[in-house]
Formats: C-alpha cells, structure tokens, sequence
C-alpha cells in the first residue's frame, strides 16, 4: 500500500479516470474507486489488486508482455487494451499509461499510473479508416473499370483485359493470387493467372464444370460462390488433388462471372496462402470486379460475332462477284467451245482413219475438251455447274488416278492407298470428284516441307461428323474419301477460311486461293460434306462425304475418241442468237438426218412454230436477247404444239442447274459446251418419247 498524503489521495479519488500505482516489480496495489465503480471489481485496498481480472482474454498476452518489458528496462509504459465495463456488460478500449518514480540511487521506488477509456474515440478512428478504406477501394475501382473500358475501346485481345483485372485484385487483396477461367463446352480453360505456375495453369486447362472438380469447377456448374477455406481437407478438392501439390494455396475462393443470358461466361478464383475466409468487404470488392470481366467477355464476343458477319458478308460479296464474271465468262466460252467441239469431231469422223489431218482435228478436239473443264472447275466453287452425275466406284476411280497423283506429288512424297475392300458406290460427276483429290492434294503437296506421306483412304461409315457446317441425315450411309498428309497442319486462326474464295496461306503467286473453295462447291453440289481436321506440327486430314447409292452395274473400257453419232429423223426448230454455234448446228442436224429449221432469238422463232406446226422438237437456247428468253418461248411453244419435245442448252450452267428435273415434262437440258455425239444421243433420245 503506497503512503499518501491526504492531498494526494483527495486528488486520486476526484480524478475521473483510473489512477492506480505499482511496485518495482510491477505488482498494482493501489486503485481509485474509478477501478471499482467501472468494473464491478473490488478494489482491494490490501497490497495486490487482481487487476488482470478485468482485461480482455485476448489482451492478456500482449498486456502482460510490454508491462514485463518496461519494469525489467525502466522505460515508460504505454498500451492500449480493454477493460470490462460493468455497467454496459462490455469491454471498451483503454489507454494506459505508466511513468516509474525513482530513488536517490536511481531505482525505482513506485510506478504511477492512469486508464483512460478511448473506446469511443477508438471506433471512430476506426470509422475514419473504415472510410478511408471504403474511398480508396471505390477509387481503385474507377480506375479499374476506366482501365477495361479503355481496354475495349482499343478492342484489345481479350487476354490483356483480363491480365488488367486479375494484377488489380492482386494489388486489391494482399497475400493472394487471382485467377479467370473462361467457361467452353462445358470445361475451364485458361483466361488469366498472372502469378500462377505454369504447370498448374496447364493441369487446369480442360477441366470440366461439374460438382467436386475444385472451387472453380463447382462454381460455374452450381451457378453460386463456392468459399473452400481449406483445399487440403475440403471434398470439393478430393478429384483433383493432384492439382494442390502445384500451387502454393491453402484456400480458394472462386464466384461465377455470369452474363446476361444467364449463361457462366467464366469463374473468378481468389487463392490464399493460408486458411481464410473472405471478408464481406473482399466478396464485396470480386463481385464487382466480376461484372467488368463480364463486359470484357462479352464485348469480345459481339466483336467477334460482328467479325464473323463482316467476313460472310465480304464471302458473299467476293462470291457474288466471282459469279457474275465467270458466269459470263462460261457464257461466251461454252459457245465458243461448242463450235470447236463440234466441228472439230465432225473432222475427226470424216478424215482418213489414221491420217495426219485426223490426228490434228483430234488435238483440237482434246485442247478444247481441256478448255470446257477449266470453265467447269471455275464454275465448281460458286456451286453454278452443272454436274454430269453417275454412279463411280471411289476405289477404281482412285487408282485408276493413281499414276496422275504421284506426279502431282513429285518424287519426294509417298503416296499410299487405303481403300476399303469393298467400297460402296456413289453419284457423283467423276471429273469432278477428281479434280477434287487432286486440288487437295496438291495442297498436301505444299503443306510437306521435304520428305513426307499422303494417304488416300476410303470407308463406309453410318454417321456424320458433327463438325461439319451443315447437318445431313445422321441415319443414311456415307462413302468417307479421306486425304491425310503429314505436313506442317493448319493454323486454328486459317482453318475456318480455307474454303474461302481467294483465301490462301501461300505466298504471293503461289495460289489463287480458289482450289478449296472448288472443292467445297462441288462436294457440297453432289449433296455431301466436307470435313478438316488439323493441328500445327501435326497434319491435315480432309474428309469428303458423299450420300450411298445402292449397287449398280458401271460401265467399264475405255472409250474409242472417235464415235459415230446416232443418226434420225424429224423436224426441229433451232433457235440459237450466237451465228457460229446456230451454222454449226445446223450443219450438225443435218448431216445427222434431221430437217432443220432456224431462227435467231425468241420472237423469230416463235413465228417458225406458228408457220410449221409440224415441228418436232425444239432445241434453244437459254440466254438470249429480245426480252424473250429460252424458257419463255419453250412455254409458248408448248400452247401452240403440247406434244412438241424441247432440249434448252446454255453455256450459262447455273441457269440449266435450277431445270434438272424437268426431263419428265419433256423437257432435255443439254449444257454447253457438248460433243457432237452427245448431241445426236439426247435428240434421239427425246424424239424417241413422241413415239410412246
């Protein structure tokens, strides 16, 4: 018990906070009725006072540790801690303070101290902080959100917006690594880890959204936050611990970026380096970062879609103009072709068999059959030609092109077969389906740095790949042809353009950038589906499906070069505005028998069938001027004469193309250009009909 004066302890006793003193060794024994009147603790006026009795649990160690310090150094002793509050059945905060009174010799004779209550000053400071805090987070935030804005506005990769985030919220919330996994099909894929291992964000890549496949993997299939405090211990992390032992994390939190459909665009993951709950403050601050990487992800996908639709515009606009011209184009060609074909065969059948002369009327011959089908495959990729379908054994067409193929390939490529045993037959226009093979493989061929194989492959299969851009019956048949190659693949970025006209990864001069899109046309025109499958380092395989027919009888031997047309009887009418194509078919008619007739557009030859009823068949042409056209006068035609048989011929393939099934109408089309016996074949053909 200290000794005071009465002054003195008047003076403690009046003050209004607690004033209380302590030995040398630190050991309280004196207290104002403050102590008591505020605790509920007596005041002991003996020599020890339990003054610990009334300190915060929590504040016992810390209390008693600086306390320890200053009566083993002398210093001044200052604290703050709480003290239990009697009457509101609390603790509040105190600050405490303590100065030691020496002796002449310099020890310490007494300590003098005082507790005054800061409580409520302590919860406004923490008010202030709190705000302060609250301000800086708000400000951070703007400058986020002012950051990804901008980030869009430049129409940055996706990848750097999220890079943005992600460096934010680790700025954000110390101690911790975020990560975004974006949400495709139904698996996370890599969106943002700035400080993650590269082997973790390699193992996460692919995951699948599904409950128990992690924090992440959880969330985006629960559609909810999902807080993991301990991914040691925690069932949701049971199925891939293996992932645990390559980061080092003990908790993860992880909250769906969910967009405005609905739809889980992506999972924000928050990893801490010890066991922790989130504050409601941090929840707080993800959720609203959440929303700028849904902007993110979904400005990028209008972007894209908006890119998609500009390139099918630019597609069908590059189309539209690629028909126009070679239409026109197979327009003047086919007709003058015909004339060659024509008359160059009538040559060849009227010439000494064997002679000089013949042989030079056969070149002509040939170079325009050369001629016709480069207009053909021109035509291919617009989808304009008129196809010549038939039913073609895959297999035989195949190796009978085999010897042609090597060459394409040249010396340094292998070239093997796989070919079904027994291949199932399909229509389709044999010339074309190999210019197709050989269109692709002549990109095999580029694509083959140095040495390297192709292998043509074919199989029956009962599906259709999913993968192709148009959905065929899933329950027919389908006769697989497959070109494999081995060469440097395709970038993903190329792949979806390759049927592209113009499109090509070759160098300049290289490629027209036309030979895919032919093949595409065609495949597409005989009712089939083209496939790709590539990856850089690894290959190409390119898949054409075409529909099974059933078995039939081909014809097989080579055709003589030289055969002699059908002749007949009848009258026919031709109606042709070109001069050379209409001399030449009247000679051809002619000398095939037939009375011939002509007239040089619509309304001249209308006259002719109103002046000779009797005609038999009409053959004319499509396209022609006058403001009457070739359908028009056959529709005419058949008021005047129902029984009259009509042939329409046009070098103009897409205009024959829409009138393919009209041969049961009485109705024969014949493309341009044609050979003589082709000709011959179908007008007796057609005239044959009137006789049933």
């Amino acid at each position: 018990m200290p000794t005071f004066t009465d002054n003195q302890r008047d003076m403690a006793e009046a003050l209004p906070s607690m004033i209380w003193t302590a030995t040398p060794s630190g050991q309280v024994d004196y207290v104002n009725h403050v102590f008591a009147h505020y605790t509920g603790h007596p005041a002991n006026q003996d020599d020890t006072i339990d003054w610990l009795a009334v300190v915060h649990p929590d504040d016992h160690e810390s209390t008693l540790r600086i306390w320890g310090n200053c009566i083993a150094s002398g210093a001044k002793y200052q604290a703050e801690f709480r003290i239990f509050h009697k009457p509101s059945n609390s603790y509040r905060w105190h600050h405490v303070a303590a100065t030691p009174h020496h002796n002449a010799d310099g020890t310490i004779r007494r300590w003098y101290g005082i507790t005054t209550d800061i409580h409520d000053i302590k919860l406004a400071n923490r008010a202030v902080d709190k705000a302060h805090d609250e301000l800086k987070r708000v400000v951070a935030l703007q400058a986020l959100e002012s950051k990804v804005l901008d980030a869009i506005s430049q129409e940055r990769e996706l990848q750097d917006m999220l890079d943005i985030v992600t460096h934010a919220v680790d700025d954000f919330i110390p101690e911790v690594r975020s990560s975004i996994l974006l949400v495709k099909n139904g698996c996370l894929w890599h969106g943002s880890a700035p400080k993650h291992p590269q082997d973790y964000i390699e193992a996460i890549n692919g995951i699948s959204v599904g409950e128990g496949n992690g924090s992440c993997g959880t969330s985006a299939a629960r559609q909810e936050p999902v807080i993991v405090t301990d991914i040691n211990t925690d069932p949701l992390w049971a199925s891939v611990n293996d992932l645990v032992e390559l980061i080092d994390a003990k908790a993860c939190w992880s909250i769906p970026v969910i967009g405005a459909t609905g739809k889980v665009l992506a999972t924000f993951g928050i990893y801490s380096h010890h066991p922790a709950l989130p504050t409601d403050e941090q929840l707080a601050t993800i959720n609203h970062i959440c929303q700028f990487v849904r902007v993110a992800i979904e400005r990028t996908q209008q972007r894209e879609a908006a890119r998609q639709i500009e390139r099918q515009l630019q597609l069908s606009q590059s189309r539209e103009a690629i028909v126009k011209l070679t239409g026109g184009l197979a327009h003047d060609f086919n007709n003058l072709l015909t004339v060659i074909l024509s008359n160059a065969g009538q040559l060849a059948e009227e010439l000494t068999e064997g002679s000089e002369h013949q042989e030079m009327a056969l070149d002509i011959k040939r170079a325009a059959r050369r001629g016709a089908d480069m207009i053909r495959n021109l035509l291919s990729f617009s989808r304009q030609q008129l196809l010549q379908p038939k039913p073609v054994h895959v297999n035989s067409l195949l190796t009978d092109m085999h010897t042609l193929a090597e060459r394409v390939l040249d010396s340094r490529i292998t070239l093997n077969l796989a070919l079904e045993a027994r291949p199932a037959t399909i229509m389709v226009d044999p010339a074309q389906l190999e210019n197709a093979v050989l269109n692709i493989l002549l990109n095999a061929r580029d694509a083959i740095q140095n040495s390297g194989t192709v292998t043509l492959r074919t199989r029956t299969v009962n599906h259709y790949n999913a993968a192709l851009p148009r959905t065929l019956p899933v329950n027919a048949t389908y006769l697989l042809l497959e070109v494999q190659d081995d060469g440097h693949g395709i970038a993903p970025d190329a792949r979806e353009h390759i049927f592209d006209p113009f499109y090509t990864t070759k160098d300049v001069g290289n490629g027209s950038g036309l030979g895919l899109s032919m093949v595409d046309g065609f495949v597409k025109q005989s009712k089939g589906g083209v496939a790709v499958t590539s990856a850089l380092g690894q290959g190409t395989t390119i898949s054409l499906y075409f529909p099974v027919m059933a078995d039939v009888v081909t014809a097989s031997g080579a055709k003589s070069e030289i055969e002699t047309p059908p002749s007949g009887t009848g009258k026919i009418l031709v109606v042709e505005d070109e001069p050379a194509v209409q001399a030449t078919l009247v000679r051809q008619l002619q000398k095939l028998g037939y009375q011939v007739l002509a007239a040089g557009n619509g309304h001249e030859g209308l006259l002719e069938l109103q002046r000779h009823p009797d005609i038999d068949l009409l053959l004319t042409d499509m396209m022609m001027p006058g403001g009457m056209d070739g359908q028009q006068l056959a529709t005419l035609a058949r008021r005047h004469n129902p029984n009259i048989r009509v042939v329409l011929s046009s070098g103009y393939s897409h205009k024959l193309a829409k009138d393919q099934d009209r041969t049961a109408e009485g109705y024969w089309l014949l493309p341009k250009p044609y050979l003589r016996i082709d000709l011959a074949t179908l007008l007796k053909k057609a005239l044959a009909t009137l006789a049933t």
